[in-house]
């Protein structure tokens, strides 16, 4: 199951109100879906807010090096 959905949200937990206020305005910028826990007195855990988005980086550099790819065979195929 896909992190950061509906079906399996990114679990983040922070300390302060503000810090949960940003989490939150990332999250609805970038699509993610996120249960935010506030809690003073433990470490602040952004780690599953950091998966979803090196995965979605990686992503995103797969499409663009594919896209490159289809460009250079195109190019060979357009030179035979």
């Amino acid at each position: 199951m896909l992190l950061g959905t509906k079906e399996n949200p990114v679990s983040v937990r922070v300390a302060t109100i503000e810090h949960a206020d940003r989490v939150h305005s990332i999250c609805r910028e970038h699509e993610i879906e996120v249960v935010v826990a506030i809690e003073h007195d433990q470490p602040e855990n952004y780690d599953d807010l950091q998966r979803v988005a090196v995965e979605r980086l990686q992503r995103v550099i797969t499409r663009q090096a594919m896209k490159h790819v289809n460009v250079a065979r195109s190019q060979l195929a357009a030179s035979s």
